[in-house]
């Protein structure tokens, strides 16, 4: 790669063979409706719920607590917050779930997109783009008018794009793993939890070492 020809472009220097495109050309905005018949059994992660930093989710909630504007996504979309954007909540849904429209769905155009678009819009980069290009002052919004307008860099070759999706897809799908393991431990805690303190559960014959090293 030490040897691959640098170019300028419109978002700057480029490996040669790569190409400036608008955000808007790779992926789309998503808002499939919500509807109580088809989609009430469905979890929901609303921007409370959305963790800083991290493409992974914290809680979810029953799509109940909210009455409108209820939108459906699916597995693998990325649920990027039009709300302060500089709180840096990016997310990829391990599953389909139900938002409101102040989470942005974005869904890629090709399959060997999903993890460069996931990483592109979780980055530094393009949080700080998102808070610039926002419009309010006390609740600063991006709108997708705006966000579809943002300048990536993409390989002219699928191939290359076909090749980060190999390497770096198993990685996002550790991330979407580590959201179902931390449920299931969440709720084995809160199963023994109670019981530990009641008494319920005896552990005064577990071989537990509890003496502090020197």
């Amino acid at each position: 790669h030490e040897n691959v020809k640098m170019v300028d472009s419109e978002v700057g220097i480029i490996p040669e063979g790569w190409e400036a495109y608008r955000l808007g050309d790779i992926c789309e905005l998503r808002k499939d409706t919500y509807r109580d018949d088809k989609h009430g059994g469905l979890k929901l992660v609303d921007l409370a719920r959305m963790l800083p930093r991290t493409l992974s989710l914290g809680e979810t909630g029953g799509p109940g607590e909210l009455t409108t504007s209820r939108i459906v996504f699916e597995e693998d979309d990325i649920l990027f917050s039009s709300i302060r954007p500089y709180l840096h909540k990016v997310a990829l849904a391990p599953f389909k779930g139900v938002t409101n429209v102040s989470v942005l769905v974005i869904r890629p155009s090709r399959p060997d997109l999903r993890a460069l678009l996931a990483v592109m819009l979780s980055s530094e980069n393009a949080i700080r783009w998102a808070d610039q290009y926002s419009t309010g002052t006390k609740m600063p919004v991006i709108k997708w008018e705006n966000l579809r307008t943002m300048l990536v860099a993409l390989p002219e070759r699928e191939r290359l794009s076909e090749r980060f999706q190999e390497c770096v897809g198993p990685m996002v799908e550790a991330i979407k793993s580590a959201f179902f393991r931390n449920v299931n431990l969440r709720h084995t805690r809160d199963l023994l939890l109670p019981k530990l303190i009641s008494g319920e559960l005896d552990v005064s014959e577990l071989d537990i070492d509890t003496e502090e090293e020197p």
